[in-house]
């Protein structure tokens, strides 16, 4: 009989982030319940839940990555092996342990935009991991149109928040599909960093 095999109890960033996005989808639900009542200015008010929506999504992806560098980082350097391996990925091969941690730490802290060429950046300098979102896939978009996608939705987040309003108007059914798109790449990141780690 073989040996039984540790369960791991520890949520992975992805799991994690399910559970915030199935939170956020209450901000959605009101929006029927708004629908249900008479309500003084109901469109206006339905507008400030869909964008505070959109806020809520994209501070959910950035924490996403964030979370999901830390967690590989702790998971690094915890194996001797596999952190000598990152050490030759990054070309810090005098990289102490505790070095490493400050480096990635501080790479994490300074992360603050999760458009596309930040997240490429923040994967390949404290991982070694380049080019992470040409691994991305969604429906039939070009990786050219997946990066414009990932970057005007927040660039939308980022209107609501320094402006405080939109040009045009949102929809419940665009952010259920802004939803859709940023669930999936969240689902594909961790895949691919977890996928990285296990064969380097």
């Amino acid at each position: 009989m073989e040996p039984t095999q540790k369960l791991s109890l520890t949520k992975t960033p992805f799991q994690i982030f399910s559970k915030n996005i199935a939170a956020i989808a209450h901000i959605q639900q009101i929006i029927h319940d708004i629908d249900k009542l008479s309500v003084h200015k109901p469109l206006q008010k339905k507008q400030y839940l869909l964008s505070s929506y959109i806020v809520f999504l994209i501070s959910s992806w950035e924490w996403f990555i964030e979370n999901s560098i830390s967690f590989q980082v702790n998971k690094i350097l915890k194996d001797r092996e596999l952190f000598d391996k990152i050490k030759v990925q990054l070309r810090k091969t005098d990289l102490t342990p505790g070095d490493y941690k400050t480096y990635a730490d501080k790479k994490i802290y300074y992360f603050n935009v999760p458009i596309v060429e930040k997240i490429d950046e923040l994967v390949k300098k404290t991982l070694g991991l380049h080019n992470i979102s040409n691994k991305w896939l969604f429906q039939n978009l070009t990786l050219n149109e997946i990066a414009e996608k990932n970057d005007s939705i927040y660039n939308l987040r980022g209107s609501i928040a320094h402006r405080g309003y939109i040009n045009g108007h949102l929809t419940f059914e665009d952010n259920f599909k802004h939803m859709e798109f940023i669930y999936s790449i969240a689902d594909q990141t961790e895949k691919i960093i977890m996928s990285y780690i296990k064969d380097i």
